[in-house]
């Protein structure tokens, strides 16, 4: 949620309160205000929404739920439903079907725009389908609600299309109503349709049992625009019934229920609520299932209670800070601590605890946001900022071998949502082998290849990459160099706005503020010169086979990443002392391969020649 945003229930109870303060003479020059402000595009709704609430208020109609106009009206209207009905009724078993044939346009190999089926209707069930979506749309507009348009609403959420002819061949299953609107079958606003349907259940349902067919419909319907019931409540001419009563019991029920679509809309109910107090203990409540609920908390209070000002400088701010350190300790706590989930809230408790000043629960938090979730930025953020690295050093070793042994071969887990677990690839495992300068740790499980060819497969590129920069002995990084840390960066994913959650800094440029985190880590390692040249050997030989199998083989389009290679190596070598390596590199593949004009352009192309 934005910081300028206000949940509806807070604006709406803020405007009220205003408006019993105001004469008759100031909500007129408000209205007149408003009017005179309005885009052109919104002024025929606002004159329309104006008239609807004069009708409305003179024939004294109920501010909540749907009225229906003449009982000869609703007769007519219960009458046509029932036709309806039966015509689903007989779509529904199959009795009537669209019949289908393949498309002789349709050309998979070409990505066609053409459908690869086309699909008639013999027996007109579509019209109706559409019989059935127009009276959704007149129950809504003439605030009709009977018990049939409740069995209406549940029939459309659950119809199932059968299809003969080729398509039944082919695939088998039956088209959903979404499907019909997919193919071009039906036409309009299908979220618009789900949006009616659900504001009908929630009009038409018992309080008992609303949550749950509210539940199910939106299971059953929920299509490309995902529901949110903020939009439900800003349907009909008034408020929703019982709506404080639904908010709490919706938030009950999808506090026990699992996946995307629960931890989205259970979020955005608690988005609705106004008791903060609530808003904590729902957090509590289900912090295992649904951990997202304490960073929710901690980030909306974030966002509000000392108006602008400084923590530091603000005596309610700093009482807030203390509060929010506390819950988010608390969170920690509860959540299990292999939730990669858990260490987002561990870096927005860093952030609290930094305005305070309070060093010791940042430097904690950032530890436990990296065995919550075991990245190359997470690692790099507590590696580098905390004040004495060896307080941390083993137990972030430890964190990293219990990882890698529980996650060998894994580049995540695939469970998606707040519940997604740590994870620890062999590659990772491998950068960070690297950052804690066990080399060989790093070439054993990374580098042990001795192909020429499927180093993206391995840790080759990378090995060699992070081992070039830490052996140049300049300052600025030469081109092909620049080209070595531009590798390690997006194969690392460092970002410098992720880097910075949890710190006191400002988000920077990626390059730079690698480059100096890189530079002042360098200053640590000790390599003796004998090691220094063993790895240097290393990686001359690895290039060399490199080059000749991408020559054998042909593959023109890893010419220019070869030479990035070589150009970094020379680099390298002429830091360290070896005059004009360029000219004697481009020279000894010159005469290796004197026909790959290509190659040899991309070597000049990084200054070797």
């Amino acid at each position: 949620m934005k910081d300028n945003q206000i949940r509806l229930p807070q604006f709406l109870k803020s405007v009220d309160i205003l408006i019993k303060k105001m004469t008759k003479e100031e909500l007129e020059a408000f209205v007149h205000e408003m009017a005179r402000i309005l885009p052109e595009s919104q002024r025929s709704l606002f004159e329309a929404k104006l008239k609807e609430i004069q009708n409305s208020m003179s024939v004294g109609n109920d501010k909540s739920g749907l009225s229906g106009d003449s009982e000869n009206e609703k007769e007519i209207w219960k009458r046509e439903i029932q036709d309806i009905l039966k015509k689903l009724t007989k779509i529904q078993d199959g009795e009537d079907r669209l019949d289908s044939e393949y498309n002789e346009e349709w050309d998979d190999w070409y990505n066609s725009e053409d459908e690869e089926f086309v699909f008639s209707d013999p027996n007109q069930i579509l019209e109706g389908v559409r019989q059935a979506i127009q009276m959704v749309h007149t129950c809504i507009d003439r605030e009709f609600m009977d018990s049939s348009v409740m069995e209406l609403i549940e029939q459309l959420s659950l119809l199932e299309i059968f299809v003969a002819g080729d398509y039944l061949e082919c695939d088998g299953s039956p088209l959903s109503l979404q499907d019909l609107y997919l193919y071009d079958l039906l036409k309009g606003d299908y979220n618009r349709l789900v949006m009616e349907c659900l504001y009908l259940n929630y009009i038409g349902s018992k309080p008992t049992v609303r949550v749950k067919q509210l539940y199910a419909m939106i299971e059953n319907m929920e299509g490309g625009q995902p529901v949110r019931i903020e939009s439900l409540m800003q349907m009909g001419n008034g408020e929703l019934p019982e709506f404080d009563i639904f908010l709490n019991s919706w938030i009950s029920f999808l506090g026990k229920q699992t996946g995307r679509r629960a931890e989205r809309l259970l979020n955005e109910a608690q988005s609705l609520l106004s008791d903060d107090t609530a808003m904590l203990e729902n957090a509590r409540t289900y912090a295992r299932e649904h951990p997202s609920l304490f960073l929710q908390y901690l980030e909306c209070k974030g966002k509000t209670g000392n108006n602008g000002k400084s923590d530091r400088a603000d005596k309610n701010g700093q009482e807030q800070a203390r509060t929010m350190i506390t819950i988010g300790l608390e969170a920690l706590k509860q959540i299990p601590s292999d939730y990669k989930i858990r260490s987002q809230i561990a870096l927005r408790t860093a952030d609290y605890a930094n305005r305070l000043q309070n060093v010791e629960t940042a430097e904690q938090c950032w530890l436990e946001a990296f065995q919550s979730d075991s990245s190359i930025v997470n690692y790099m953020r507590l590696r580098f900022e905390v004040r004495d690295w060896r307080r941390y050093q083993n137990k972030v070793r430890t964190t990293i071998e219990e990882q890698f042994q529980k996650s060998k071969q894994k580049r995540t887990e695939f469970i998606a949502g707040e519940c997604q677990r740590n994870a620890l690839s062999w590659y990772d495992y491998c950068v960070l082998m690297f950052f804690e300068q066990d080399f060989e740790q790093m070439r054993k499980n990374g580098m042990a290849t001795s192909a020429a060819l499927g180093w993206s497969a391995t840790f080759m590129k990378q090995g060699i990459a992070l081992m070039l920069l830490l052996l140049y002995r300049g300052n600025a990084l030469p081109v092909g160099l620049q080209e070595m840390q531009d590798r390690v960066i997006a194969n690392c994913q460092f970002r410098a706005e992720e880097y910075v959650q949890g710190l006191e800094m400002t988000e920077g440029d990626n390059q730079q503020l690698f480059f100096l985190l890189f530079s002042d880590w360098k200053q640590q390692v000790s390599l003796t010169e004998t090691q220094q040249k063993q790895w240097l050997k290393r990686i001359d030989v690895w290039l060399a086979k490199r080059v000749e199998g991408i020559m054998q083989a042909n593959r023109r389009n890893y010419y220019e990443e070869c030479a990035a290679f070589l150009a970094a190596l020379c680099e390298v070598l002429q830091s360290n002392g070896e005059q004009r390596a360029k000219e004697k590199y481009y020279e000894r593949y010159r005469k290796l391969y004197p026909r790959r004009r290509s190659f040899l352009e991309a070597m000049r192309s990084y200054g070797m020649q």
